[in-house]
């Protein structure tokens, strides 16, 4: 059994944030929402140049047209927040302790006024990774348990490593 504890702070938000950024997932990201962008100006030029003088269908191709021209809005502003905002990271004061046990993962969550456990068998995990220092460890494609190898109470880190690469084969990434 291998265990790690720590408390989140900046730092590993920071290492989630700088991770991501450099993830395939990321850059697909960015893409689709550039894909996006193209595809929208394009319809609203495709209606704005073929809109009828004076028809019923003038007022629908106006409603389209702003729909259009909102959205590209919104996804000027998606864009934006994507590639340039710093949102505020605001570290927790949960206690978090991981049990790597040889059948499921274990978080056990800690404060003053809650506390949780949550295990998982190794099967149904999304996926893990180990960049530099940390370990990303995904419950599912959203929620992420961040490990510094100097977190590790009882096991080293090249146990860690191989206790992943073992039960999550594929999934677990270097």
């Amino acid at each position: 059994m291998i265990t790690a504890e720590n408390t989140y702070t900046r730092e590993y938000l920071e290492a989630n944030r700088n991770y991501y950024i450099t993830s395939k997932a990321f850059k697909n990201y960015k893409q689709l929402l550039i894909v996006k962008i193209i595809a929208e100006i394009a319809f609203l030029i495709w209606i704005l140049a073929t809109f009828p003088q004076k028809s019923v269908f003038a007022l629908i191709n106006y409603i389209a047209a702003f729909y259009l021209a909102a959205r590209i809005i919104a996804c000027l502003v998606e864009m934006w927040n994507v590639l340039f905002s710093k949102k505020s990271l605001t570290p927790d004061k949960f206690r978090r302790r991981f049990i790597f046990s040889d059948d499921s993962f274990g978080l056990i969550s800690q404060s003053e006024n809650f506390s949780a456990e949550r295990y998982k068998r190794y099967a149904s995990i999304h996926s893990a990774v180990e960049w530099g220092d940390w370990f990303f460890i995904c419950f599912n494609s959203s929620e992420v348990c961040i490990v510094k190898n100097s977190d590790l109470t009882v096991g080293t880190v090249d146990e860690l490593r191989l206790l992943l690469k073992d039960k999550l084969g594929s999934r677990f990434k270097q």
